[in-house]
């Protein structure tokens, strides 16, 4: 399902990918041990609205994905989570904390074991 909604998105075809998409996170929202591939379907999914235009709801989806990725030990040079720091920074995310000239990723403003903060 996966592949399908990747290749519809390739296809232009945004609404008929994140159908195949989101019914293939329930699948895997629903296994054990999907993290990583719960993950991976979400950052899909970001790609498909940053590509159909709604990159604020991208750069959530990808944020959401990246506190998973956090969650299962995969560091930053992760490719994947490297993908996703990425997009979201190429999306406009902005630091929220409060340090001067803050250089990490995302900043203060996710707690991989919380979600967004």
């Amino acid at each position: 399902l996966r592949s399908t909604g990747n290749i519809e998105s390739e296809r232009k075809n945004y609404k008929q990918a994140m159908s195949f998409l989101m019914r293939a996170l329930r699948i895997y929202e629903d296994a054990p041990d999907q993290d990583k591939n719960v993950a991976a379907t979400l950052v899909d999914s970001a790609s498909v609205l940053e590509s159909s235009g709604k990159k604020d709801e991208a750069r959530e989806v990808y944020l959401e994905a990246f506190v998973i990725y956090k969650g299962a030990g995969l560091k930053d040079e992760d490719p994947s989570v490297a993908h996703i720091i990425v997009q979201t920074k190429a999306l406009g995310l902005q630091c929220e904390c409060t340090q001067e000239k803050c250089e990490s990723f995302p900043c203060k403003s996710l707690d991989p074991k919380k979600g967004l903060i």
